[in-house]
């Protein structure tokens, strides 16, 4: 890891400039884009590195945003789609990175940056706000408690599915029980 790009970034999270943090972003994916033959060791070697700073900035970015005023909602928890939306109302074109958790361990993350029709609608930015985390299905029919989470930990609201400890991969979904966590 590039620790000069470290120092920027947590600089740059202590004093919130996510703005400068979005420009840097902007300027590896410029780079990256450029550097596209990875028969070269150099091009590749110039790749990797890129992708790291990009990883640090977007940490960046998440910390900063997980700060601030964050609400959103979970429409959908189905075995081959857990769906909604997201976002920071102090910054609210920034994408905010959702977790989900399967009995407690990380089971992946997802950007919410896709268009939703009804979050423009609502007057909720551009409505590039959407999420949809496929899950491995075994995963989650075998998980008695599943949460989705936003960047600050909080579940978000509909994003909470217990399922009774006696229920197997079998029944699925047919014994569990939705219960909403807010936002």
């Amino acid at each position: 890891m590039n620790q000069g790009i470290q120092q920027v970034v947590s600089a740059y999270v202590r004093l919130k400039g996510v703005t400068a943090l979005l420009e840097m972003k902007a300027h590896r994916e410029k780079l990256l884009s450029r550097a596209l033959d990875t028969d070269h060791y150099s091009l590749a070697l110039s790749r990797e590195l890129c992708q790291q700073d990009l990883a640090a900035i977007e940490d960046g970015i998440q910390h900063i945003l997980k700060s601030g005023t964050l609400r959103g909602c979970v429409d959908r928890m189905q075995p081959h789609s857990i769906a909604g939306w997201a976002q920071c109302v102090d910054h609210p074109e920034i994408p905010l990175r959702v977790e989900v958790y399967f009995d407690g361990r990380l089971a992946g993350s997802v950007l919410a940056d896709r268009y939703r029709q009804d979050l423009e609608t609502a007057n909720l930015g551009s409505g590039n706000h959407g999420f949809d985390f496929r899950p491995d299905q075994h995963a989650f029919l075998s998980a008695e408690l599943i949460e989705v989470a936003s960047p600050d930990g909080r579940v978000l609201h509909g994003g909470t599915l217990k399922r009774a400890p006696a229920a197997s991969v079998d029944q699925g979904l047919a014994s569990s029980s939705l219960t909403t966590g807010l936002m």
